[in-house]
């Protein structure tokens, strides 16, 4: 009996853990939102939220306080007055005037004894090659041309030369014409300010029979009357460069000037034509 009793208290007892087993096993069963997926679909969720919330809170952190700042009507700067001064005028000075019929007359008087004293007096190296500078480059004479070049001269070039040079209008042109006659390696000379024995010729005097003055009787510079010139710049533009035999086709159509003299005067008209567009620049 006592072990029928055992036998019976064991087995309630294990009835007994059954029962708590199978409660124990329903009251823990997993539910649908414990899952694995939707835990970690949760905590991505969850992380996201919090992320965001670090984020605000670093920005708020970072932006400044701007504080109201309060704005002051601003001042003008005060002006600072200018200083007077006061200047004491001269009254023993008379105003000059360059319109003065006295003043001119007395300069024009001065002028003319100056160069009476230099009337006849040696002319010195430098002055001959200032003569030629003056002449070629700041007074050139006038070109008379209708289609191919206009180039004016110098009014009353001589005067101003003269007045250049000090001396009289007369000796200026005397010396000029002297120098038109001189062989073209002595003149090339003076024009570069050289120094050679017949230029010393010259100075002394000595031009009627000196060995300056070139053998052919046609001199360096060859005037050219309008007729001439319209004849030339008809047969530059009737024979034009390319053409066979052009300069002896251009110095028969100009009879009064050889083919050297053409050629000569064409540079010269070029020469002229730059000089001026260089002064204007």
């Amino acid at each position: 009996s006592l072990r029928k009793s055992r036998k019976r208290d064991k087995k309630g007892e294990s009835d007994g853990n059954i029962t708590q087993l199978h409660e124990a096993l329903d009251a823990f069963r997993p539910r649908m939102p414990d899952l694995l997926p939707f835990l970690m679909a949760k905590g991505s969720w969850n992380l996201l939220k919090f992320a965001v919330f670090v984020l605000q809170e670093k920005l708020k952190s970072k932006e400044p306080e701007v504080e109201e700042e309060i704005h002051e009507p601003r001042r003008p700067p005060p002006v600072p007055r200018a200083p007077e001064f006061t200047y004491e005028v001269a009254t023993d000075l008379k105003a000059v005037s360059t319109n003065n019929p006295e003043m001119s007359a007395k300069y024009t008087s001065e002028a003319e004894e100056s160069q009476k004293k230099q009337s006849g007096a040696p002319w010195s190296c430098e002055e001959l090659y200032q003569l030629v500078r003056l002449s070629t480059e700041k007074f050139p004479p006038g070109i008379q041309s209708f289609r191919l070049w206009i180039v004016l001269g110098t009014p009353n070039r001589w005067e101003c030369m003269a007045r250049v040079l000090n001396r009289p209008a007369a000796d200026v042109t005397v010396m000029a014409g002297k120098l038109k006659h001189m062989k073209q390696e002595e003149y090339e000379k003076l024009a570069l300010g050289q120094q050679s024995t017949a230029i010393m010729d010259i100075r002394s005097g000595k031009s009627e029979n000196a060995p300056i003055f070139a053998e052919s009787p046609s001199p360096i510079h060859v005037e050219w009357t309008q007729l001439e010139q319209k004849q030339l710049e008809a047969a530059l533009q009737q024979f034009p460069k390319g053409c066979e035999e052009r300069w002896d086709k251009i110095a028969a159509a100009v009879p009064t000037k050889t083919k050297e003299q053409c050629q000569q005067r064409l540079k010269e008209l070029v020469e002229l034509v730059r000089r001026k567009k260089a002064a204007k620049t």
